[in-house]
């Protein structure tokens, strides 16, 4: 009896724990669900996501961006397999999933794909912001931009702006770190620094 009362519980920590799935979420400079809160939302199993998203009939070019393979542990510590997908991925999974429930689920989902869109929107323009302050508040970091976009690497910067390349080696890893000199890799990570901002003086 008490075997059953702590598999019980586990089985409804494991519910409690996929029902706090967001609809939608940002993972690195994307915008997506996953398989196990499309299964969580639609009432259906998850095992019976993965098939039909493994049966899906569409291209090798489609399928590999917009189903990423991932994995989630469960309350029991078991780690299984889950996709990550993206808005065009989940059109296509859920143009089969009928029913008025279903029809609410996908409104709710478009929604939710919309509103964090307007969000990264606003993002992205906080983090121009943010890059416009520092190029003018360090005039060196706007040379080293310009000898980047030329092509210089860091020992020519070094020389033209006579500077010791160790420096100009740490300012370019700063440059990086506000995503100056190349597309950020967590967008959600540049947009906290963003947010903390502070533009210190000129170098």
């Amino acid at each position: 009896m008490t075997n059953t009362i702590k598999s019980a519980t586990k089985l409804q920590a494991q519910k409690h724990n996929q029902g706090q799935q967001p609809l939608v979420r940002l993972s690195g400079n994307r915008l997506i669900t996953t398989s196990l809160a499309v299964s969580n939302h639609f009432s259906k199993k998850h095992k019976h996501v993965l098939e039909a998203i493994e049966r899906l009939e569409c291209s090798r070019e489609f399928r590999e961006p917009n189903f990423r393979p991932t994995s989630y542990i469960t309350s029991q510590g078991k780690k299984l397999p889950m996709y990550e997908i993206t808005r065009d991925g989940f059109m296509f999974l859920c143009m089969g999933f009928t029913g008025a429930a279903a029809a609410r689920w996908k409104e709710k989902y478009i929604i939710a794909f919309n509103t964090l869109e307007q969000s990264l929107h606003q993002n992205t323009v906080n983090i121009e912001q943010m890059q416009t302050k520092l190029l003018t508040a360090k005039p060196l970091w706007k040379k080293i931009k310009r000898y980047k976009q030329l092509g210089l690497n860091n020992v020519e910067i070094a020389k033209l702006t006579e500077r010791h390349k160790i420096t100009i080696s740490k300012h370019v890893r700063e440059m990086e770190r506000f995503g100056i000199l190349q597309p950020p890799k967590n967008l959600a990570k540049m947009q906290q620094l963003a947010l903390n901002f502070q533009p210190s003086k000129g170098v």
